[in-house]
């Protein structure tokens, strides 16, 4: 069996061992210090780029979220207003129809009411007329009695007069006798017989005169009475007829004023009828323009339910898009968040490596001493 001897160094190959050994030793701390500062450098600035990136993918996220939810808010707002303009499009307009055609028949009948009322207006007022003129005619009878009556009266006035008249006449040759008899008698005593008979003749002759004087007065009284007798009954029947011709009038007159409130309701019921048949037109025009607002409102409903359909797809995709965007941005940072971790991790290795290195080192150089040591001593024992 063969031994290998052990060559012991020199105390010099020691001393340039040791030196070369911390010369290595100072190199490898040295290269390793500068790659720890080199990589903590590296993880500082990846850190800093992972936290810039993970602030703008956040901002960006934010924005995209908040352009989206515009968007959404915009297309909500849309689909309302189609529901809205859809349920007023779906209000049944033959409803709205069969109210004008109520309408309209009901203004029919308000018209013929109309006319009929104004046709017998007519007749009243025609009533009216033949009234007003019959009772002028009337009034013109009447006035014309009156007028007889006032002649029958003068004549009986005048008749009057007569009878006064011939009175006076007879009173006055009964005086112009009575007078003519003194002086006959006076001048006249001695012829007495003759004075006798010329008196006799002369009252004879009065006598005959007032005998026709009251004969004629009679007749002018006859004729008074015959005059007076009808007269009063003329007055009491024409005051009769003047009466009931008031009564008339004033019937006549109630009846025209009844006949023009009638014309003037019927006037003010006309003028609501041409309204009410104005407003009627109106809603008429009103629902035909309704019904093409409503086609078309249809045709619109139609394309923007199609282009609204076409608009939140859409926005699915960006959605959609901007998810796969944020995930995939998500994924790159968390690989290089991974990636700092695993540098971080080696780093911390070759740090390990560094301190077991060190320690072997140590170690080596700490047994080298000691050899040296024994050494030494042992060349002392020997010496």
């Amino acid at each position: 069996m063969q031994h290998k001897t052990m060559l012991l160094l020199g105390a010099k190959e020691i001393e340039a061992s040791k030196k070369a050994g911390g010369d290595d030793k100072h190199k490898l701390i040295k290269k390793y210090a500068e790659e720890e500062n080199t990589l903590a450098k590296r993880l500082n600035t990846l850190r800093v780029e992972v936290k810039k990136e993970k602030e703008k993918l956040t901002i960006s996220k934010a924005t995209s979220e908040a352009q989206l939810n515009v968007k959404k808010t915009v297309l909500a707002e849309e689909v309302d207003l189609l529901e809205s303009r859809k349920s007023d499009a779906l209000i049944p307009v033959d409803v709205e129809w069969e109210k004008v055609k109520k309408h309209g028949k009901d203004l029919e009948e308000q018209k013929n009411m109309v006319i009929a009322k104004e046709s017998a207006i007519k007749t009243r007022e025609v009533g009216v007329v033949e009234k007003e003129t019959n009772l002028e005619k009337r009034k013109g009878e009447v006035q014309a009695k009156q007028t007889e009556l006032n002649a029958r009266e003068k004549e009986v006035v005048k008749i009057e007069r007569e009878i006064i008249a011939r009175i006076k006449v007879l009173n006055k040759e009964k005086t112009e006798l009575t007078e003519a008899i003194k002086v006959d008698r006076q001048t006249g005593i001695d012829e007495s017989t003759q004075l006798e008979t010329d008196i006799a003749t002369k009252k004879a002759e009065l006598k005959v005169a007032e005998e026709a004087l009251v004969s004629e007065i009679k007749v002018l009284e006859k004729r008074k009475v015959e005059a007076l007798l009808p007269l009063s009954e003329l007055k009491k029947k024409l005051e009769e007829e003047r009466q009931e011709l008031q009564e008339q009038i004033n019937l006549m007159l109630k009846e025209k004023e009844l006949v023009r409130i009638d014309r003037e309701e019927l006037v003010a019921q006309a003028q609501g009828v041409a309204d009410r048949e104005g407003e009627i037109k109106e809603e008429t025009n009103a629902l035909v323009s309704r019904e093409g607002m409503v086609k078309a409102s249809e045709n619109e409903t139609k394309k923007s339910l199609k282009s609204l359909g076409a608009k939140w797809k859409e926005y699915h995709e960006a959605v959609l898009m901007h998810n796969d965007e944020y995930m995939v941005q998500n994924k790159d940072i968390t690989a290089r968040e991974e990636s700092i971790k695993a540098k971080i991790d080696i780093v911390k290795t070759k740090e390990g490596d560094l301190g077991t290195r060190e320690k072997r080192l140590t170690d080596g150089r700490e047994t080298l001493h000691r050899a040296t040591q024994d050494f030494k001593t042992k060349q002392q024992k020997d010496g």
